[in-house]
């Protein structure tokens, strides 16, 4: 009995194990995908900006990132190769197991069928029981019979599905060897193109830092540019909180189901990824100069329109140097801002829809990049919207 549920409970903590596997290595393979299709839409955004010889901020910003996007699919790649390699090894000792079990029914069936044989002729059988001495001990001998003839078919059985078996993981553990190998190659096709984006990276980084004197410059403006805005959006902010002293039904309402959506807003843009994140980080170049982003910016496709990511109301519409046109749409407390656009497709005071059109994004013709400016308030309260859109 003890050796029984010792048996049964290996067998579950492999199968445990071996689901677990699967599932982890799914995992993986699904963000193996994500990332793969974020490597792919990069170099289509890296070969756009190729086309100008011009060496700039915006081309190191997609090399950095497709770098991070490659060292992640390695990590993800050397991941799925580690559960790999665990999976192999249960399934190589699982078939090591069955092939001990399977030896070990032969022999006993071998030794049931030469006992058979020594006793083959149906006489035999007849005499066994008719020698009982009562009637119980004849019934007794016939079912006996019958068992042992039940016994040897359930076991010639067995024998079959063990082996059955075995070629089913036979199989399966040579599709795992084959992966195996793909892996492997994968792994040091990524490696070599990460080499590549690198000497690519630092021969950007060595003709910007030459220029360092005119980035700081473009940065301070750029600073400027930004403080004013927010200086703008505060002001505009507490002129509304004047006018609207308390709030309405539609007000509260609005604001409870915006922030039942932190995490699911969608993306301003179709496509695009985070090319400058919130808060205050290091200048890509300039490494003892910080640079800070009241929002996140979103680099996107050239003729890319920008989309509001709740229900609201246009608030302000107005041109702002350095952004270009500023949208800011109301959804109760919260505040969205969207800037860097070229085209305004609504006025102040429209009602808008989640994913509706605002306007066409502004792209940089020199440098061949496009890109959002977008920022998220509670009130007079900056918000990291990466904190908000949908992963």
């Amino acid at each position: 009995m003890i050796k029984l549920l010792r048996y049964v409970l290996v067998t579950f903590l492999i199968f445990s194990f071996s689901f677990a596997n699967s599932q982890s290595i799914k995992k993986l393979r699904e963000n193996k995908k994500k990332i793969e299709k974020d490597i792919i839409y990069l170099n289509k955004l890296i070969k756009s900006s190729s086309r100008s010889k011009k060496i700039t901020i915006n081309k190191l910003v997609l090399v950095n990132n497709q770098i991070n996007n490659r060292k992640k699919l390695i990590r993800n790649i050397e991941r799925e190769s580690m559960f790999l390699n665990s999976s192999i090894k249960t399934n190589k000792k699982s078939i090591h197991d069955s092939n001990i079990k399977l030896e070990s029914l032969k022999i006993q069936y071998a030794s049931i069928i030469y006992n058979s044989w020594l006793h083959k002729s149906n006489d035999s059988k007849f005499i066994f029981i008719l020698s009982s001495y009562d009637f119980n001990q004849a019934f007794l001998r016939i079912k006996y019979l019958k068992q042992y003839a039940d016994f040897t078919e359930k076991l010639a059985q067995d024998i079959q599905n063990l082996k059955n078996d075995l070629v089913t993981k036979n199989e399966f553990l040579s599709k795992q060897y084959l992966n195996k190998k793909s892996i492997a190659a994968n792994l040091i096709s990524e490696k070599l193109s990460l080499a590549r984006e690198k000497d690519k990276h630092s021969k950007y980084i060595s003709t910007l830092s030459s220029k360092q004197k005119n980035l700081k410059q473009k940065l301070s403006k750029q600073l400027k540019a930004q403080n004013r805005l927010n200086r703008k959006i505060k002001h505009l902010i507490k002129l509304e909180a004047k006018k609207k002293k308390r709030r309405s039904v539609n007000d509260r309402v609005l604001s409870k189901n915006f922030a039942k959506n932190k995490g699911r807003l969608p993306w301003p843009t179709k496509s695009g990824f985070i090319s400058s994140r919130f808060g205050v980080h290091q200048h890509p170049v300039a490494k003892r100069t910080k640079v800070r982003n009241d929002g996140i910016d979103i680099t996107t496709d050239p003729n890319s329109d920008c989309h509001v990511v709740f229900n609201g109301k246009i608030s302000e519409v107005f041109n702002f140097p350095g952004l270009n046109n500023i949208i800011m749409v109301r959804h109760g407390d919260y505040l969205t801002v969207y800037a860097n656009i070229a085209k305004v497709y609504v006025r102040k005071g429209q009602i808008v829809k989640t994913g509706q059109v605002l306007g066409l994004i502004y792209t940089d013709t020199s440098d061949r990049k496009t890109v959002l400016k977008f920022q998220l308030w509670k009130n007079s309260l900056k918000q990291n919207p990466s904190s908000w859109l949908s992963k």
